[in-house]
């Protein structure tokens, strides 16, 4: 699932409690990372702050 789509979210929030939300990287190979930079950062960071989001609107 995408954490970046609140409307395949919304399903899984309005049937289950949630109590905590935990963030994996999606993607670890560090030479890769290094050579794929903004990939990488668009995956782990900005995905991690719109999940972020999405589960805080839903609390």
């Amino acid at each position: 699932m995408d954490i970046r789509d609140q409307h395949a979210l919304s399903p899984v929030f309005d049937r289950h409690q949630i109590d905590a939300v935990v963030h994996f990287a999606a993607r670890k190979a560090v030479g890769e990372s290094m050579r794929m930079l903004a990939e990488y950062y668009e995956i782990s960071v900005c995905n991690e702050d719109s999940g972020f989001i999405a589960t805080a609107s839903f609390s």
